[in-house]
């Protein structure tokens, strides 16, 4: 498991399927796991290969990248597309009950 852990190409190909699940279950959650995965592709590319030797505590850093990427990603994605900060206009809300006759 360690050896596949410190390859760019498993966090690639788990981006890209992230990225692509992303359009089949919408709500920028899987946006963010992808998006964090290719972070750290780019981050064991970038790596010295002597890491992955370290053992356990290298992985559980790694993974530690991996979700502190995809929070740092979630919360921007949140903060430009989320609902706060919206307010709604009357008459122009799809759940505005008052509207309807």
């Amino acid at each position: 498991m360690t050896g596949l852990i410190w390859t760019p190409a498993a966090w690639l190909t788990l981006g890209v399927i992230f990225v692509i699940l992303e359009v089949v279950v919408p709500g920028y959650l899987l946006l963010g796991f992808g998006l964090a995965a290719l972070g750290v592709a780019l981050v064991t590319f970038l790596v010295p290969s002597g890491w992955a030797a370290a053992g356990p505590a290298a992985d559980l850093t790694l993974v530690l990248v991996w979700v502190g990427l995809a929070l740092l990603i979630w919360y921007v994605l949140a903060v430009k597309y989320g609902k706060r900060g919206r307010t709604a206009q009357r008459g122009k809300d799809i759940n505005d009950f008052e509207n309807r006759g």
